[in-house]
């Protein structure tokens, strides 16, 4: 969580008086975006963020200066596309952030460095070739600036899933019912549902202990979207422990409606309303069995 040490870490470390140097070393200046990206991104958090950075402005701005001139690497152009969303955000209030140099030609003018920055022909190739590393940081910062450039990794997520890795998430992230097959096939040989499906309890689901029940979550959040598929993992996680495993379960067979549950579900849901030990999931339960929308939440 870099956000609750960036603004120290920028007042007290003179960011501003280092990125005011002629020239700086790589290693700077990858600290110096560390720094920039997380008090952009944490701005609005419980942290002091970019509106409370008197020098912002100014550090952005020194900070492009030198970006411009250097080849450029993938964490630098996550910074600054976060730069640039800043700058656009035409929601946000800038009257208090005026009085630290965020003018709007100021805004205007770190906007259009951002896109020169950014507009260079060879971030696709970079972050395509990183897509294939090994070595987990660089995958994620090249899956993080491949969606920013609107490449597909869904191939490489499943790919990593099928190597064992909990890419569970992140394989439901699509809009294609033949990925979701797919995904549901391998849920079904990975995830142990008989270990998962002991019966409701009023469990968070925290810890390794739980980690199973979290892949599960992680494919049955989404089943929503795709009517009729994976029941098998929905009928397993009505019967978690896990009060979230549950309640995306009801997410789902709210949404798809009772005529695409299939044969047993009703007899399930009316079973598990019998033994539901949580006040808001037995509600849940009713209100799924009534036909009725209820809350998509947790």
């Amino acid at each position: 969580m870099l956000e609750y040490t960036a603004h120290t870490c920028a007042t007290a470390g003179g960011l501003l008086q280092a990125l005011s140097a002629e020239a700086l070393d790589d290693q700077l200046l990858k600290g110096a975006g560390a720094i920039l990206d997380a008090l952009i991104s944490g701005d609005g958090g419980p942290a002091r963020g970019i509106k409370d950075y008197e020098d912002g402005a100014a550090a952005v701005e020194a900070y492009l200066r030198h970006l411009l001139r250097s080849p450029g690497a993938l964490e630098q152009f996550l910074v600054v596309d976060g730069i640039r969303h800043l700058c656009s955000d035409v929601d946000r209030d800038w009257s208090a952030l005026v009085e630290h140099g965020w003018t709007p030609d100021r805004r205007a003018r770190i906007q259009q460095q951002a896109d020169e920055f950014l507009a260079r022909d060879h971030w696709k190739a970079m972050a395509t070739s990183r897509l294939e590393s090994v070595e987990d940081d660089v995958f994620e910062t090249a899956v993080r600036a491949a969606r920013a450039l609107g490449i597909d990794t869904w191939d490489h997520q499943f790919r990593r899933l099928l190597a064992g890795q909990d890419r569970w998430y992140w394989v439901m992230q699509t809009d294609d019912p033949q990925r979701v097959d797919k995904v549901v096939a391998i849920a079904l040989e990975r995830i142990p549902l008989t270990q998962i499906a002991t019966g409701p309890a009023d469990e968070l689901g925290l810890g390794p202990a739980f980690r199973q029940h979290g892949n599960l979550d992680f494919v049955v959040q989404d089943l929503k979207r795709f009517p009729g598929k994976g029941i098998t993992l929905i009928h397993a996680a009505l019967r978690s422990p896990v009060v979230r495993n549950r309640n995306m379960a009801l997410n789902a067979l709210a949404a798809w409606g009772e005529w695409r549950w299939g044969n047993d579900t009703r007899q399930l849901l009316e079973a598990a309303l019998k033994v539901e030990p949580v006040d808001d999931v037995r509600y849940r339960i009713r209100k799924v069995l009534a036909g009725e929308s209820i809350d998509r939440g947790t």
